[in-house]
């Protein structure tokens, strides 16, 4: 008897490097495979095609991708409408040129729910303009890819609702490190509660004293994440006292499991192994 098993591709693009995680997981959804590639933008592209082509995933002609939030031609945005979900793309093409200074056919997008209720909703729109994926992305790839879906690195958070994983339980609030700010959502199975992001500029501790201000009592437990190690490190120092600080990694064990010893691999591992298990399908 054979067991059934999907395969999946998952891309992170970074201002610099493409990373790429392949994986296949049985019918119960274990991770059964798993290998982690990457290559220098501008670079031969030829071994990495290589690579990600020894994986059944590559059959399939879909694939997820997430943008590092550095990223340059990328646009984040939240806006307010009436419209349901089911008519936000038509409203995005009508508005395109005023929202992202970009026709609508000249970009991929995708969103996210922050608030819904019955008069108004608030959605989470994340956009690049298809010609950088076109360039960074289909040119490294085997052919006949198609991209699924495009997200933002510092919502891989969302996945501790989308992998079902029981020792968590929402609200859900998320604490990511990034170079240039620190970003703090809260979710629960439907919606983005708040989103917020703060500068780094006045320093890593008095960005942890800010945070410490703003954090109510009946925010208990923070799951951390992010590249920048120096920050990640900080607020934990800092706020383990008043909250508990639960590594975004270590909260998706033993589903997951990465490079332990390097912060920045475990980082581009963590990433692409969220997206290539991305269940979304609401792209736009």
């Amino acid at each position: 008897m054979r067991y059934r098993t999907t395969h999946h591709l998952g891309l992170y693009l970074t201002p610099n490097i493409l990373y790429g995680t392949t994986l296949t997981q049985d019918r119960s959804g274990n991770i059964q495979e798993q290998s982690h590639h990457q290559m220098t933008l501008n670079d031969d592209p030829a071994p990495f095609i290589s690579a990600l082509s020894q994986h059944k995933s590559t059959n399939k002609a879909r694939y997820h991708v997430t943008l590092n939030q550095d990223y340059v031609h990328q646009q984040v945005l939240s806006i307010d409408t009436p419209l349901p979900a089911v008519y936000l793309p038509k409203y995005l093409a009508h508005h395109s040129i005023t929202l992202f200074q970009h026709t609508w056919e000249s970009l991929y997008c995708d969103y996210l729910p922050i608030q819904t209720d019955s008069a108004t909703s608030t959605y989470l729109i994340s956009a690049c303009k298809q010609s950088i994926a076109q360039e960074h992305l289909s040119c490294n790839l085997p052919p006949k890819h198609r991209l699924a879906t495009l997200q933002i690195d510092s919502l891989c958070g969302l996945h501790l609702n989308l992998l079902n994983n029981h020792s968590c339980t929402p609200p859900y609030n998320i604490l990511y490190c990034d170079s240039m700010q620190l970003t703090h959502y809260q979710f629960t199975t439907d919606n983005i509660n708040f989103y917020e992001t703060y500068s780094v500029t006045k320093g890593y501790d008095h960005l942890a004293s800010k945070l410490q201000e703003q954090l109510t009592q009946a925010i208990d437990t923070l799951y951390i994440t992010g590249p920048n190690e120096q920050l990640y490190n900080t607020l934990i120092d800092q706020l383990s006292d008043s909250h508990s600080l639960i590594p975004l990694h270590e909260a998706l064990a033993p589903q997951i499991t990465l490079n332990q010893n390097d912060h920045t691999q475990r980082h581009h591992e963590l990433i692409t192994t969220l997206t290539a298990l991305t269940s979304r399908s609401y792209a736009c």
